[in-house]
């Protein structure tokens, strides 16, 4: 049985805080499930000066009262300018969440060396 439940979600943590154009970055993050069981698509948002974008996804089942870890690689090309249509990418910013984050909540910052 699916009940309809309010994850939480435990802040988003980049293996680095800062990437060169070209790398990978892995990313960990936690959700906390208070409710029953669900089974949810967890998305790791991206958002470079405007809208939150949904960069990588995955299902998760998630037993009654169960604290999960999830793992996302971040492929190469996120941290370029033309990905964003941008020609200077500075910073990202990166979260977890079953839905779009509203455009007031901030993420966690990845900084961009050129």
């Amino acid at each position: 049985m699916v009940f309809d439940t309010e994850l939480k979600f435990i802040d988003v943590i980049p293996s680095k805080e800062t990437v060169v154009p070209g790398t990978s970055l892995n990313v960990l993050g936690g959700v906390a499930n208070p409710g029953g069981e669900i089974s949810v698509r967890i998305t790791l948002w991206g958002r470079a000066e405007g809208s939150w974008k949904a960069l990588l996804s995955q299902k998760v089942f998630l037993e009654e009262k169960e604290h999960k870890h999830i793992y996302f690689t971040v492929p190469p090309e996120v941290f370029r300018g033309d990905y964003w249509g941008m020609d200077d990418l500075e910073e990202i910013e990166l979260m977890i969440s079953d839905k779009i984050p509203s455009e007031d909540v901030p993420g966690k910052l990845v900084f961009i060396l050129s």
